[in-house]
């Protein structure tokens, strides 16, 4: 038995070290330095209370390294090669994609089904901005500046911050998708005197009429996080769901004219500049036929010209 438990141990030990550098399909799985580091060390501390097991139940002292490296490539598996994102192999070129839409507009699923189907890096001027703060570039500290204050950070040094992004390694090796940026004229002129171009900008168009059918049906569970809306998405017929359902308090009726009036305000003189690669959704549809829409349109964007 004791013998039946030590090889039980050896084996898991292996079984750690293969998960920790190759998936289940035999594909080289993308780790930083530390992710290495960390499966490496799990691994011999392992090894090490398989040696003791075996010193304290008076087995045989064939040391389970011994046994390993006589039977497995062990070296193999703790030197695995660290791979960089743009070292794995794509069959298309990564999609450079901005998505605009007003608020309720069903900007976020899209995003989202755009990040699934592509694998994008998904993008938004406040996860930039929180993102610079955090890691302390010198763009971020002048941002956190006036964040810290209340005041709005300046359009220069936000599309400072967002191109320092768009030319991480991540965003040129997977492609990008850039959420509800830019939202004027002068930060889409800047974008692209930067230097910055984008593949298509996709633009769900939803009069207000049905935005404000959207907000003001919209609740939300603050015990679990969903969002129902009592028209398209009624919660369940639970009384204690129902009861504790809340409203959001800018989702009304007259907010939400003041921030679709500010939307349209910007929008027609940012799509000017992308006339020649917009594609204009008709967001009024249900989730999933909007995104069927917009996939069909970015394969086409992505398939490579004939020559």
């Amino acid at each position: 038995m004791q013998k039946v438990e030590t090889l039980v141990l050896c084996l898991f030990a292996v079984l750690v070290t293969i998960y920790g550098f190759t998936n289940r399909f035999g594909r080289t799985v993308v780790q930083s330095e530390a992710q290495v580091a960390s499966t490496n060390r799990s691994s011999r501390l392992l090894l090490a209370k398989v040696e003791n097991n075996m010193i304290e139940n008076h087995l045989p002292r064939e040391r389970p390294h011994s046994w390993l490296r006589r039977h497995i490539p062990w070296k193999s598996f703790l030197s695995a090669t660290v791979v960089s994102p743009c070292d794995v192999k794509v069959e298309s070129k990564p999609l450079k994609v901005i998505i605009a839409g007003a608020p309720a507009s069903g900007k976020g699923t899209q995003c989202e089904i755009i990040k699934s189907k592509y694998g994008l890096v998904h993008l938004s001027t406040g996860d930039i901005l929180r993102a610079a703060v955090k890691e302390g570039t010198p763009l971020g500290i002048q941002a956190k500046k006036y964040m810290d204050s209340g005041k709005l950070v300046p359009d220069e040094l936000i599309i400072g911050v967002v191109c320092d992004r768009l030319q991480q390694e991540d965003c040129r090796c997977r492609g990008w998708l850039l959420d509800g940026f830019p939202r004027t004229r002068a930060q889409a002129e800047a974008l692209q005197n930067a230097g910055i171009t984008a593949d298509c900008f996709i633009l769900l168009d939803v009069p207000e009429s049905v935005l404000v059918e959207r907000v003001e049906g919209r609740r939300t569970d603050p015990l679990t996080g969903l969002i129902y809306h009592l028209k398209y998405k009624p919660p369940p017929e639970d009384v204690a769901v129902r009861s504790r359902l809340v409203q959001r308090s800018d989702d009304t009726a007259e907010k939400i004219k003041i921030r679709y009036r500010d939307f349209t305000s910007n929008i027609d003189s940012v799509r000017e500049l992308f006339s020649d690669r917009l594609i204009r959704v008709d967001g009024t549809k249900k989730s999933d036929a909007v995104g069927t829409a917009v996939i069909s349109a970015l394969d086409l964007v992505q398939k490579p010209k004939s020559t």
